[in-house]
C-alpha cells in the first residue's frame, strides 16, 4: 500500500513536470486571491513599503482586469498568470519571504550552538552566529527604511535576498563540514578500537600457547633405577643403595 502511494505521488510529480501542471482560470483566480491577501498583509507589516506596493499592485490589477475581458480562454489564462507574476515574482514576493529567511538564520544559529567538534568547527560556528546576527540586523534596519518606488524596492529586496541566501548557504556548509569531521573522527576511533581488539586477541592466543607448552612439559623424575642390580633409588643419589654401583 505504501509503495502504491509513493508511486502515485511520483507519477503526479512527473506529470506536473511534463505537462507543467496546466494552468486554468480557476487556478489563476486562486493565485490572485492569495496575492491580494499578501499585498494587504505586507502593507500592514511594512508600512514603509506601502507606496511601492500600491504602485506595483495597481499595475498588476490593471493587467488582471484586462485579462478578464479576454475572449480567448487560453490567452486569458496567460494574461492572468502574467498579472500574478507582477506580484509573486516582484519585490513583493521577496518581501514576503524575508521573515522566512530570518527564521532560517535563527534555526541555523541554534544548530551552531549544539555543534561539537574540534577548535576549527567551534570557530566557524561562532563566526557564523556573529555573521548571521549582523545579517538579521541589516535586514531589519533596511526594511525599516522602506522604499519610494517599485524599482527602488526591487533593488533593496534583491540585495537583502542575496545577503540572506549567502549567509544561509554558509551556515549549511559549516554544518556539512562539522558532520564530515565527526564522521572522520568516528572512523578513526573505530579503526583504533579494531587494532586494540586485534592486539588483545593476539596476546590472549600467545598466553594460551605458553600455558599449553608449560602443561605438556614432563615433570622431573622422582626415582632412579640401578642399571646393575635393578634396585629403585631415590632421585639425587650418586650410587645405588644396594650394590653401591654408580647411578
Amino acid at each position: 500500500m505504501k509503495l502504491i502511494k509513493v508511486l502515485s505521488a511520483t507519477l503526479i510529480a512527473v506529470s506536473c513536470v511534463l505537462f507543467s501542471c496546466k494552468k486554468t482560470v480557476e487556478g489563476e483566480t486562486q493565485n490572485w486571491d492569495r496575492n491580494t491577501q499578501l499585498v494587504t498583509q505586507l502593507k500592514m507589516q511594512y508600512p514603509q513599503f506601502k507606496d511601492p506596493i500600491d504602485q506595483q499592485y495597481t499595475k498588476a490589477k490593471t493587467q488582471w482586469d484586462a485579462a478578464q475581458q479576454q475572449g480567448n480562454e487560453e490567452q486569458k489564462i496567460k494574461d492572468m498568470a502574467a498579472a500574478n507574476s507582477l506580484i509573486s515574482y516582484s519585490f513583493i514576493g521577496s518581501l514576503g519571504d524575508m521573515e522566512s529567511q530570518k527564521t532560517k538564520l535563527r534555526d541555523l544559529q541554534s544548530k551552531m550552538r549544539n555543534l561539537s567538534g574540534n577548535a576549527d568547527v567551534s570557530y566557524r560556528a561562532s563566526s557564523f552566529i556573529t555573521e548571521s546576527t549582523n545579517t538579521i540586523n541589516i535586514i531589519d534596519m533596511t526594511l525599516s527604511r522602506g522604499a519610494n518606488s517599485p524599482e527602488d524596492a526591487q533593488n533593496v529586496l534583491q540585495i537583502l535576498k542575496q545577503t540572506a541566501d549567502g549567509s544561509i548557504k554558509n551556515g549549511n556548509d559549516i554544518i556539512a563540514y562539522a558532520s564530515e569531521q565527526e564522521r572522520k573522527r568516528n572512523e578513526e576511533k573505530n579503526k583504533q578500537n579494531a587494532q586494540t581488539n586485534s592486539t588483545n586477541s593476539n596476546t590472549t592466543t600467545t598466553n594460551s600457547q605458553n600455558t599449553n607448552t608449560n602443561t605438556n612439559t614432563p615433570p622431573p623424575a622422582t626415582s632412579v633405577t640401578c642399571g646393575k642390580c635393578g634396585t629403585v633409588n631415590a632421585n639425587g643419589g650418586s650410587s645405588c643403595s644396594a650394590c653401591t654401583a654408580p647411578l
